[in-house]
């Protein structure tokens, strides 16, 4: 997944130039760059994270409750990636 998004920035290298990031796969004025699809992505981990913390931080035994976070976030990094760029 990773190695696809960084193909789509950095374009490959050719002897006339080096690797070079392509600005507007990252960010352009549609609104269609790498970093601006995933921001919402970004936002909505942050909070999620931001909220559980708070909760675990009361809870003396949240073992379940971090197991269960970290494969939500694994299931919706993966959807979430799936449905822009197809990877």
């Amino acid at each position: 997944m990773a190695l696809a998004l960084n193909e789509r920035v950095i374009p490959a290298q050719t002897e006339y130039r080096d690797r070079n990031v392509d600005i507007k796969q990252l960010i352009n004025s549609d609104k269609t760059g790498t970093m601006q699809l995933l921001k919402p992505l970004d936002d909505r981990i942050f909070d999620e994270t931001h909220m559980r913390h708070r909760e675990w931080t009361v809870k003396k035994n949240a073992k379940d409750g971090i197991q269960n976070f970290y494969r939500w976030m694994d299931e919706t990094i993966l959807k979430e990636y799936q449905r822009p760029f197809g990877v």
